[in-house]
């Protein structure tokens, strides 16, 4: 940091970022290495290393977040593990998630650089939870719900759908 180039930028309005657990002996400890932690992030038994992670972000236990970017709002699941990853707003990891290690799994469901970084949106897993519900329920209702719920991916989403044979 430099006092002759400082920072300027909108505050969240959150806390301090928290830390909690220190349960070395089961691994479950909050903690940061090499990383920029925003205001109002919980790092709630959860590990993040060479990261930049954004205000009111949660990690929780048994979680591993490496050389990845998490903007605000972005809540990763117990045992998830994210490494290379750059994940938007608002984004909700599923628990036991890994993204980031498999890069054929990786292209498969999200976008991925030449560089091998992965971007997921919150598009990503809102299209997966739907594809599930409605490859199991055949049900047009749950194409009516997503859409409504999805305005900024109906595009995408209808050419899910087309793609699944699903309209």
């Amino acid at each position: 940091y430099n006092d002759k180039w400082p920072i300027r930028g909108v505050h969240s309005g959150g806390g301090p970022c928290k830390f909690v657990f220190a349960d070395e002996a089961k691994d479950r400890v909050g903690s940061a290495l090499d990383s920029i932690v925003g205001s109002g992030t919980i790092l709630s038994g959860g590990q993040v290393e060479g990261s930049v992670v954004f205000h009111n972000v949660r990690v929780n236990s048994f979680s591993n977040v490496h050389d990845s970017i998490l903007f605000p709002g972005v809540d990763v699941g117990r045992k998830a593990r994210l490494t290379r990853c750059i994940v938007d707003k608002g984004v909700r990891i599923p628990a036991g998630e890994v993204i980031g290690e498999d890069p054929e799994a990786d292209r498969a469901r999200f976008t991925v650089s030449e560089g091998g970084v992965v971007v997921v949106t919150r598009q990503d897993f809102m299209l997966n939870q739907f594809q599930q519900r409605a490859v199991a329920e055949r049900d047009v209702d749950v194409l009516v719900e997503v859409l409504f719920d999805a305005r900024p991916a109906l595009l995408v989403v209808l050419t899910r759908c087309v793609a699944l044979d699903l309209l």
